[in-house]
This record gives structure tokens, sequence and C-alpha cells, in this order.
């Protein structure tokens, strides 16, 4: 596939708004582009880099580094611990709040950041969790 056949598949994707070429390297056969997509109400920037072999001739041919970040809900092992996360805190009232801070999905393992409230003193405690399956169950750990 050609590099602007490529470019012409992002710019279908919802929010897109515009796109430039931010810079190029090893002469030319890799470029790194900037698209901004608006997403509820807010504009995002993703950098997403091509190899491009040939390029300007009949023969080109473009491919892309990675788009994964573009589609951040194509992760089922994040999403898994995101319909947890309220399970988890329904049988554990003093954890405040749960933010899921890095998945490795091909691993099946997160880890989560937690703060939890202590009512004797009135604060809360920032707490390490992970995630991860075992015996073929979603299970949250304190780490520590």
């Amino acid at each position: 596939m050609k590099l602007n056949e490529i470019i012409d598949q992002i710019k279908t994707l919802e929010g897109y708004v515009y796109h430039r070429l931010r810079a190029t390297d090893h002469l030319e056969m890799v470029q790194c582009y900037t698209f901004w997509f608006k997403k509820n109400g807010e504009m995002r920037d993703h950098e997403v880099r091509f190899l491009v072999v040939d390029k300007d001739t009949p023969e080109e041919e473009a491919w892309v580094y990675s788009t994964k970040h573009l589609h951040p809900g194509e992760s089922p092992f994040k999403d898994e611990i995101a319909l947890k996360i309220p399970l988890f805190q329904a049988a554990n009232p003093d954890y405040e709040k749960i933010l899921i801070a890095s998945v490795k999905e091909a691993d099946e393992v997160a880890e989560l950041r937690a703060y939890k409230y202590d009512s004797e003193t009135d604060t809360s405690e920032r707490l390490e969790l992970v995630a991860f399956r075992k015996d073929g169950t979603l299970t949250v750990r304190k780490l520590g």
C-alpha cells in the first residue's frame, strides 16, 4: 500500500481533524506524522511512524509502525480490569479510587494505583496494586 493510501485510511477514523509531516529519518525512509483527533470535546495528538520504501515510485510501499494507541478500546485485558475495579471496590469500600497505571496485554498483568481511606486519621494512602489472571480468574492484589 502507498503512504497516501494509509494516511487516507487514518483520516477516516472518528474525530480526525488534521495531520502534518513532523520529521523524516533514514534518508526519508521513516516518516513521522502527527495526527490530531477531537474526542469528547478534547483535542489529542498522536505520532504515527511509517516505513516507506521506494518513495514516489510506482513500486512504493509503506507500513505503519503501530497505530494501536489510536484504538485504546482494543485491549480486552484492560477492558476486563476496568469491569473488575467496581466489583473490587464494592468488596473493599475503603478503596476510594483505583486507576489503571499500565497494562501488559500479552502477559495479562497490570499495575494499578489505589487510594485507600483511613477513617481514624481522615487521610488517604496511596497504594500499588497488581492485577493478573490466576487459574482463569482475574485477581487483584496489593503490592508490598
